[in-house]
Formats: C-alpha cells, structure tokens, sequence
C-alpha cells in the first residue's frame, strides 16, 4: 500500500516517463487509461541513443500523448556534446514539451566530479539546448542531486521533482512543476513497472503549459552549427571517452 499516491482531485494531470527498459508499450492502452503525457528517453552523454526512442516517440504522438524527450546527464561527458547528441536524436522544431534533464548521481560512477564541475558542464547544456529548441529546457533530479547540485542555481528552469514518500519539499524552498511520486507503477500498456508523474495544476494550466512550450520550439541552429569546439576529453580525470552503445 501506498500513501504518497497524489489524489486524482488535487493533481488531475497524469503521466509517465519511459525509456528502453520499459519495452515496447501499447501506447493506446496508455492513453485510454487517462495518462496524459509521457517523457520519454532520448539519450545519455554524449554518444548513447536510446533504442525505443524512435518507436515511443512515434506511438505516444499518434495515441495522442502530449509528449517531450529527455536526456541523462552523465557527469564526466562535455555538456556541449551531451546537447549536441540529444538535438541529433530529437530534430528542433517539433509540437512537444520542453526538453528534460535528468540529474542523478545513480548510474553516474563512484567518485563524480565537484559539484562546480558538473554545473558548468550541466550549464553549457542547458544553454545549447535552449538555443536550439528556443524554450528552457526542465531539470529533472533526485533529492540529493538536487541538494547537492542544482538547488540555489539555475532559478529560471521548472523543477520535475522526485519523491516517492511524500510530496516534494525542496531544500531551497523553490517550486517544482512536475513530481515523480512512484518509481514501481504500474499504467495498463506498460508490462513493466513504471515511473508515475504529476503535473502541478489544473488541466488548463497543463494545456497552456504545453501550448507555451509548442509555439517557443523554433529551429535556432542546425546541429553543430553554433558551437564552434567540441571537446574530445573527459572532464573527469580518471575516466576516457566512452565508445557509442545502443542503450
């Protein structure tokens, strides 16, 4: 039993976020149990693409999901390149919802760089990621990456929270717009378990939501175009390039 489960009355606006380890997902199923948009994996650092990209992200539009992608921050990768993958995967100019950032320490090795460190590659993909798609990009973080990295910073990016005991309360006292209640959900379409979000207000405020992130989605530069450098080094001492996975 669960008891941080947000009431339906208080967060009418339900979704999901996905990536390969889901599998393939009945996305009509999806849609008719009332979970009304998705983010869905795009990419990780700088060279990964996730494999069930493509197929989610063609399946959630055509079951009529609002839909945006995201992209996990590895803290040992130029946040330049980790932009240039996500942009490469996910072509500007799209009907969607501002892109995602995921920021954890999970999955990013035993001895991550300084905190300073990963906000200036984190703020150099931010930057470019909002060049090119013309809209601030979401931050979506665990509470110690939070704690540890983002809170204080970055005041002009919307908050996508996550707390599967209680609803979020954030270290600096800040707002968040979308909260990650459940990592072990379980949504009809979805054979595995899967995470379960919120929107932060009404359905109208959701619509305006996705309508002002929609129309501000401009194409600003192709690809590589407006970054003149790409570095080729690890920003963590111990760690060399990584080989491009299929994930």
């Amino acid at each position: 039993m669960r008891f941080n489960y947000p009431s339906e009355s208080g967060y009418p606006v339900r979704g999901i976020d996905v990536s390969h380890h889901q599998g393939e997902i009945d996305w009509q199923k999806v849609g008719q149990a009332g979970i009304a948009f998705a983010f869905i994996k795009a990419t990780e650092g700088v060279d990964v693409r996730d494999r069930q990209f493509d197929n989610n992200w063609a399946a959630a539009n055509a079951a009529g999901l609002q839909r945006g992608g995201y992209h996990f921050f590895t803290f040992c990768s130029p946040g330049k390149r980790q932009a240039l993958n996500f942009i490469a995967a996910m072509p500007p100019g799209q009907q969607v919802l501002p892109p995602a950032v995921d920021v954890e320490f999970d999955g990013n090795g035993a001895d991550p760089p300084p905190s300073t460190t990963i906000r200036g590659e984190l703020s150099e993909f931010l930057l470019r990621i909002e060049a090119a798609y013309g809209v601030t990009p979401i931050m979506n973080a665990t509470r110690d990456a939070y704690t540890e990295i983002l809170a204080g910073h970055f005041p002009a990016h919307a908050v996508w929270a996550r707390n599967v005991f209680s609803e979020p309360r954030l270290t600096d006292g800040r707002d968040w717009i979308l909260w990650q209640y459940a990592d072990r959900g379980r949504v009809p379409g979805v054979a595995t378990l899967v995470d379960l979000n919120v929107f932060r207000g009404s359905a109208d405020a959701f619509e305006s939501f996705a309508k002002d992130g929609r129309q501000r989605q401009t194409v600003r530069f192709l690809p590589g175009s407006g970054i003149a450098r790409l570095d080729t080094l690890s920003v963590c001492a111990d760690a060399s390039p990584s080989g491009t996975v299929a994930q």
